[in-house]
């Protein structure tokens, strides 16, 4: 009992505990692709007119099941209309996936295959969640949009492209119960674009969406605790400012996961012409047009909350998850899964529909005219690994950084680092709030880091635990750290905690944070915050 601890990770995403740099920059990483897909449409039963589409992959915790619900696109048209089929696939380690025979759906006169949804849903696209606050009968949950779905009425085709949002629930995520007395639960506000998120530190549900008119696209949200009444939040992710190229002025889709104390966003930023994105999708640029390499790209860049509600997007714009090579499976467009991405063992699982061509018809025209109309060649599975805490880093080269952290009310008991610092070099000193080294913890004294990998744990000579250096540091304590040719990720405080009180603490701050109440204005509901903008906290919350 007496060597329990808790281990407290602080990312470097925000400023929450960054005091100050020198010589750094904090850079937004990219996840790593396998090269080869992880699911293609080669089903005995998929067709030449068959396409891959929309993707939803969850773990299921029970089951011990990687679990897939992927769209089959058979198009009317080149470009614009079509009409999706869905199916299911399962894998034990998410990368070899296979296909059970359903026997739900007829397709070409026989039920031998996957399908649990059939070809007479038009734009039919649904955003999959587990919900933890639900008994089994419902622990699936289902928001979907469609054009005409079990009698709803063809909705985008009165309303011109507007999608009615509906609900729909299951207990083994095949056979789905739809409440007549709720549906539509929302219209108007969706192209058919569209992210499903229960926030469990504040019990509520989220959508993420594109409000229309869509030109410029840009994400709102919706918020609800029933599913049923939905509260507009507002836009929460807008292009075009000074960081983005001129080509850049949609954000397609948003899909959303937690992370530590995060809640981060994976954004479609799509490229088009400056002037109008008509003139890109239909009329091929010449080729000494500056931006022709750019027009009709869709890659993924990040967007973070700390809070569920406020959402910025990531200062630098390098993607997450950037397009092909030429040729390659995912050269044109990366629609990101349309559920949260998958965390197992701090790694995260991001799985992708990538498209060979991009958002354009004279591009899908030519990989179309390649593949011979064999649309089964023209989308894969996708799937890109980011690794633990490497969203965000901060990056010293040749010339040493020092970036100061924290300040933090207590030292830890042992202190990790995950660090690349392979071929450089980094050291690590507490300080008390004016700066001043601890005794035996100063920087002559560390034992400088010179590998790559996470759980480095940062030693002095003499090996002295940070709390048991004598003094009184109420005040704060704070990390000096300085990096030379090397990458600093996260890092971890490992606190004795024999009777779990640390851990009560850390693992309520965030859910605090959220419910403490702000309001002074007596004319209003007094659990609403105060308006204007929301105070700026950091440093050692005392709640």
């Amino acid at each position: 009992m007496a060597n329990r601890e808790y281990r407290k990770k602080f990312l470097f995403i925000d400023d929450a505990y960054v005091v100050k740099t020198q010589n750094l920059e904090r850079s937004t990483n990219p996840a790593i692709k396998r090269d080869d897909p992880v699911f293609k449409m080669d089903a005995p039963w998929d067709t030449p007119g068959d396409e891959l589409n929309s993707l939803n992959v969850l773990y299921d915790e029970e089951e011990q099941l990687f679990k897939m619900w992927y769209g089959v696109t058979n198009r009317v048209v080149d470009w614009g209309g079509m009409v999706r089929k869905f199916a299911y696939a399962t894998s034990t380690d998410g990368i070899h996936w296979e296909r059970p025979i359903l026997n739900l759906i007829e397709n070409e006169g026989t039920k031998e295959n996957n399908y649990f949804t059939s070809t007479d849903l038009a734009d039919f696209v649904p955003s999959i969640l587990i919900d933890p606050s639900e008994p089994a009968s419902r622990r699936f949950k289902m928001i979907f949009a469609c054009s005409d779905i079990w009698g709803f009425g063809k909705v985008n085709d009165w309303s011109k492209h507007h999608s009615a949002l509906n609900l729909a629930y299951s207990e083994d995520g095949l056979n789905w119960d739809r409440p007549r007395n709720v549906n539509p639960i929302l219209r108007g506000i969706s192209d058919g674009v569209f992210m499903f998120f229960y926030d469990g530190e504040r019990r509520k549900y989220q959508l993420f969406t594109r409000r229309v008119p869509n030109l410029p696209r840009d994400i709102s949200l919706y918020e609800s605790f029933d599913l049923v009444n939905w509260e507009d939040c507002g836009r929460i992710f807008v292009a075009g400012d000074e960081r983005d190229p001129p080509t850049l002025y949609n954000i397609h889709q948003a899909t959303v996961l937690q992370y530590e104390d995060y809640k981060l966003a994976l954004l479609n930023t799509m490229h088009g012409h400056p002037l109008t994105e008509r003139l890109g999708v239909f009329q091929e640029p010449p080729d000494d047009y500056p931006y022709k390499d750019q027009i009709g790209l869709i890659d993924v860049q990040l967007g973070f909350s700390t809070d569920g509600r406020q959402w910025q997007r990531a200062h630098d714009r390098t993607p997450v998850i950037p397009v092909g090579p030429a040729g390659a499976p995912d050269a044109g467009l990366i629609f990101p899964q349309s559920n949260a991405p998958i965390v197992v063992d701090g790694d995260t699982y991001i799985y992708y529909s990538g498209w060979r061509f991009g958002h354009t018809a004279w591009s899908q025209k030519k990989v179309y005219g390649e593949g011979e109309r064999d649309l089964r060649q023209s989308a894969y599975g996708m799937l890109a690994l980011m690794p633990e805490d490497h969203w965000v880093s901060f990056d010293a080269g040749a010339q040493e950084g020092t970036l100061l952290a924290g300040p933090w009310r207590q030292l830890p008991h042992r202190l990790y680092l995950n660090a690349d610092a392979a071929g450089g070099s980094i050291e690590v000193e507490f300080v008390d709030g004016y700066e001043r080294p601890l005794p035996g913890l100063g920087r002559a004294a560390c034992i400088a880091l010179g590998a790559n990998g996470k759980n480095q744990e940062v030693k002095w000579r003499n090996d002295p635990r940070p709390d048991e250096v004598e003094g009184d540091y109420q005040g704060g304590v704070m990390a000096r750290i300085h990096l030379r040719n090397a990458k600093l990720y996260s890092c971890t405080f490992a606190l004795p905690d024999p009777d779990g009180s640390v851990r009560r603490y850390w693992t309520n701050l965030g859910w605090n944070r959220n419910i403490f109440h702000r309001s002074d204005q007596w004319d209003r509901d007094n659990n609403l915050p105060a308006e204007g903008l929301p105070p700026v906290t950091r440093g050692m919350p005392n709640y």
